[in-house]
């Protein structure tokens, strides 16, 4: 049996949905982050991209960390095999959620959970679908003037105001909140 320090794990990761998330399924963690640059997505696929990213998060702290298990992710949004990362200004994300509009994308979740001391290194992946309604320019300003597409992939949060947007899902909601919960609980159990 594990005991309560093993059982603590590091979120490398300073997002608050990710937070709440495990929070929501009391899962004891700290958070312990270093800086990556993540416009780096060469001409990788998406599911290859959210997953390198996310260990390449994990990885860091984990050198640091290498007793504990360290959960890490990254979540992007692919819609016409163009990957969408994180708005860096309103121009950007009006762009964004305009291409978007009345279009089927995809929200993928890379997630990685190291633990270097065990040599355990899980690298995987979560994809969802979401279908967009056509969205007017006056309703995609009004939603940008909220201050709610900062710091999200795609330039929106389906678990706010941007769920008005959304037509239909298909695949896990958590995932496209920003961690595949279920997928994450099930590597935990066997760590």
């Amino acid at each position: 049996m594990r005991t309560a320090l093993e059982k603590k794990i590091i979120l490398a990761s300073n997002s608050p949905r990710r937070k709440s998330l495990l929070e929501e399924y009391k899962i004891d963690f700290d958070i312990i982050t270093k800086p990556l640059d993540e416009d780096i997505y060469c001409t990788f696929s998406p599911a290859s991209t959210c997953m390198s990213l996310a260990f390449q998060k994990g990885i860091l702290v984990a050198r640091d960390h290498p007793d504990r298990t360290v959960l890490s992710a990254d979540t992007i949004v692919s819609c016409n095999n163009v990957i969408l990362g994180k708005p860096k200004d309103e121009e950007e994300a009006f762009e964004m959620l305009s291409f978007l509009s009345g279009q089927t994308q995809l929200v993928l979740t890379g997630f990685s959970l190291i633990r270097l001391k065990k040599n355990i290194k899980i690298v995987d992946y979560c994809k969802s679908e979401i279908v967009f309604k056509e969205l007017s320019r006056e309703r995609i300003e009004a939603y940008i003037q909220t201050g709610d597409y900062r710091d999200k992939a795609g330039s929106y949060g389906i678990q706010s105001g941007a769920f008005d947007f959304v037509e239909r899902v298909k695949g896990d909601f958590n995932n496209i909140v920003g961690l595949p919960i279920d997928s994450i609980l099930t590597y935990l159990d066997k760590i």
